[in-house]
């Protein structure tokens, strides 16, 4: 059985002004020439993976469009901001989750050098 990836992205991530900033927060930074968004998608791609989930706010809705317009996955917006524990559940709603899947919950704003170990 495949592991479910959950991706969380709806932080603000404004303790790293000037780099981060409400409309532009830390999970689209780039680094060496990626968004710490693609790179957490990149840790959670490859056979051992089921489909992406990403779990967000409406505010980032275009910008994660933008980042996964190749890639095959799903996004589901937080009806309300509260939090990490809110946006698990709205993602835990995924039709295509299966009884005793195992789920990998992460943060879109980590930085993990080597992908190898990391699977």
């Amino acid at each position: 059985m495949k592991i479910k990836p959950i991706i969380l992205c709806g932080g603000e991530g404004t303790r790293l002004w000037p780099e981060s900033r409400k409309k532009h927060p830390k999970q689209f930074i780039k680094i060496n020439g990626k968004s710490l968004l693609k790179h957490a998608i990149d840790r959670v791609t490859g056979v051992n993976f089921d489909t992406i989930t990403i779990c967000s706010n409406y505010n980032f809705l275009d910008q994660i469009k933008e980042e996964t317009k190749n890639i095959n996955c799903k996004i589901y917006i937080e009806p309300d901001k509260k939090n990490t524990a809110a946006a698990i559940l709205a993602a835990l709603n995924d039709d295509d989750l299966t009884f005793y899947q195992p789920v990998l919950i992460i943060s879109s704003d980590h930085i993990i050098e080597k992908k190898i170990v990391f699977q």
